[in-house]
This record gives C-alpha cells, structure tokens and sequence, in this order.
C-alpha cells in the first residue's frame, strides 16, 4: 500500500471518528429536547432572583431557575445546552417575558431523574409587570427553530453580549432599547414613549391598588353603596391623583433615557450597531 493511499485512510478514520465523536458529545439545545419530549422544564424566580437586571418600573429579575426532568423510562447521560438568547414566557399576560442572557449547559448523568440550573436572564418588556416566585414561567418552544420577527434581533444580541465584560444592567439596558423601538426615535420623542409607559404602568398599578383594598374600604364604610358608586369614588380619586402620576411619570422617564443614553450604547456597538441605527443617541 503506497503512501498516498494510506494517508487518504487515516483521514477517512479520522474525519469518521471526529463525526461520531461531535453526534455523541455535542449538548441537545434545550428547546430541541423540550420539542422531542424527552424532557420537561419548569422555570422559577428564586426569593433572590431580582436586582441587578433591574426595572425602571421598580425591580427586576436578573436571574431564574430552570429545572430539568427527564422524560418517564428515559436513560442515558444527557447534556442539554441553554444558548443565551433563549425566550421565558410568561403565563400572565401582563407579566414580563425573561431571556437567557448567558449560555450554559447541563448534565443529567445516567440515573438523574432532575437537574436545576441557574441562568441569568434579561427582561424583555420594561413596563411589564416583574415576575415574582408565584409567577407562571415556561420556556418559550416555537414550532421550528427559527425566531420570531419579535425577537430575532434580541436572540443575535443576547447572543452577541454572551461573552461581553460589562456590566449586566448596561446589558439590560441594550436589551430594552431594542425591545422597545427607542433606538429609532430621536431623544425627545423616546422622552416622550418612555413616559407614556411610565404613566401607563404607574395608572395601572393605582388602579388596582384602590380596587384592591379602596373597594372592600368603601363597601365595609358605607354598605348602602351600590357597586357603581363605589366605582365612581374609586375612579374619581384616580383622576384626583392625575397630574401627581405624570409628574412622577416625567421624573423617571428622564432619569431613565439619562440611563439609556449614558450606558445603553457601548454594549450596542460592541455588537455591531451604527450610529445611524441609534438615533436616540
């Protein structure tokens, strides 16, 4: 056997043994096996998972649990990778929608039903209403592994900040100018979207604090009151609060495009964003 035909051998065994080597040692993407079934996930917020991501409505989740259950009579070493960039949904309509923020995988040896891991996550709408340890989360499982028009470009930027040293917040804050569109508007008009939003959430969370506890007030004080007047009283000292909300409203929208403006860009352009991409800056 010449030379020539023995090197062409030890290539073949070579490319052979590196391909069976990739198929078995190469991590499942999690999405992947939660779609085969071969494993369930749930999604927690721990006691502690709020701070550093923060929101500028008034807290945040920065971090989540996610526990791993391999399917019923399954077997075998599994490793599952999360990439960074991955969607956490929300069962509550008016909550928050999480994403992965670093890529991380996990391992189930042979014989380990469960596995939980840790996974720092972004918020994907600002003026949601923040997850709590009560909260409903499952991760998000799209019929195919192409992402929305929606969140596209936040996959490729948690993807791209996956490896970035700079803070978390400053991240998170590259994450909302995206989610939001504010990235497109000129300074005065983001001022102006950003304390709708303020205004929005802040009108929200009054309402249901005097439906909450204003209306069972009333009906215990005045129990000849018909629900309607109760509701007119309720609504009446809402509108009395107006002027107070968008003042507060004002306030922190400017402390926050002062955020945006100060920390939001250099985690942009170190992926790739044009300043004629970011007229907000």
């Amino acid at each position: 056997m010449n030379r020539y035909l023995t090197a062409a051998i030890t290539i073949l065994v070579l490319a052979g043994g590196y391909w069976i080597y990739t198929k078995v040692s190469a991590p499942t993407p999690l999405v992947a096996a939660l779609r085969d079934g071969s494993i369930s996930a749930s999604v927690g917020v721990p006691s502690d998972g709020a701070g550093s991501g923060g929101g500028s409505s008034g807290g945040g989740v920065s971090r989540v649990t996610i526990r791993i259950t391999r399917a019923a009579g399954a077997s075998g070493g599994l490793s599952l990778i999360i990439p960074a960039g991955t969607v956490i949904a929300n069962g509550q309509s008016e909550g928050q929608r999480l994403m992965t923020a670093k890529t991380v995988v996990v391992a189930l040896p042979d014989g380990t039903s469960e596995a939980d891991q840790d996974v720092e996550v972004y918020c994907i709408d600002e003026f949601a209403e923040t997850p709590t340890p009560q909260s409903v989360l499952s991760v998000q499982v799209p019929a195919d592994d192409e992402a929305s028009d929606e969140t596209e470009p936040l996959h490729k930027l948690a993807t791209c900040l996956d490896d970035k040293d700079m803070p978390h917040a400053d991240k998170q804050l590259a994450v909302w100018l995206v989610s939001s569109g504010l990235l497109q508007k000129s300074p005065s008009d983001a001022l102006e979207a950003i304390t709708d939003s303020f205004e929005q959430r802040m009108i929200a969370e009054k309402r249901a604090t005097l439906d909450r506890d204003g209306r069972q007030f009333l009906k215990e004080r005045h129990p000849s009151f018909s629900d309607a007047d109760i509701a007119a009283l309720l609504e009446g000292e809402l509108n009395s609060e107006a002027a107070k909300i968008h003042e507060q409203a004002a306030q922190g929208a400017s402390e926050q495009l002062t955020r945006f403006r100060a920390n939001g860009r250099a985690p942009l352009e170190a992926c790739g964003y044009e300043p004629s991409d970011m007229l907000i800056f």
